[in-house]
């Protein structure tokens, strides 16, 4: 369930969920080009296998946030409800998983991990690659973007560690619907 700023990595992150349910009020941003710091490789193969080629291009040269409108037409999010819905659409999604053949579910959920790891690359690519990331991390704009990060470095919290463990290991829609749970109990 996606409420407000999706930025970063955790843009990232929310792209590793099964289905995503978003409101009118979530954008999504890849921001490394504002803070000079280059991208992991699967990262990129990640964000061009769900966007395309062209919107990832955009995203990560402009670093400016999709709204929600346009995430749902990219195909980010799978639905764009109302917040007041959020629990509800996920709950249905969840149902409807919950009355297929658990096994088939599971070995989809394992197919579709290993066909959307994008296509391997040579050596010779992966070189270059590097050495691309190696100027970035050499540079200036490196330094200078990256500084504010190690100054202001916080704990990660317990709520942030839940919701990783869950991410990576309920199946299809029910992780959405324990996160908004999960939420919920921090809040209260």
């Amino acid at each position: 369930m996606i409420e407000g700023s999706v930025w970063g990595g955790a843009c990232d992150l929310a792209l590793t969920c099964d289905i995503l349910v978003g409101c009118e009020t979530a954008s999504f941003a890849v921001t490394p080009a504002k803070i000079g710091i280059p991208y992991n490789i699967s990262g990129m193969i990640h964000f061009i296998n769900i966007l395309g080629v062209n919107k990832a291009k955009e995203m990560f040269y402009t670093a400016a946030p999709i709204s929600a409108t346009d995430a749902l037409n990219v195909g980010i999010l799978n639905h764009l409800v109302p917040a007041a819905d959020f629990e509800r659409v996920a709950r249905d999604i969840a149902n409807k998983i919950l009355q297929n053949a658990p096994l088939a579910v599971k070995a989809f959920k394992k197919q579709f991990l290993l066909l959307s790891k994008g296509h391997s690359i040579d050596a010779e690519t992966a070189e270059k690659i590097q050495s691309y990331r190696r100027i970035v991390y050499d540079s200036q704009d490196y330094g200078e973007g990256y500084a504010p990060f190690r100054k202001n470095a916080h704990h990660v919290s317990e709520a942030s560690n839940r919701l990783q463990i869950v991410n990576y290991i309920m199946p299809a829609v029910v992780q959405v619907v324990l996160q908004g749970m999960l939420q919920e109990q921090d809040r209260g």
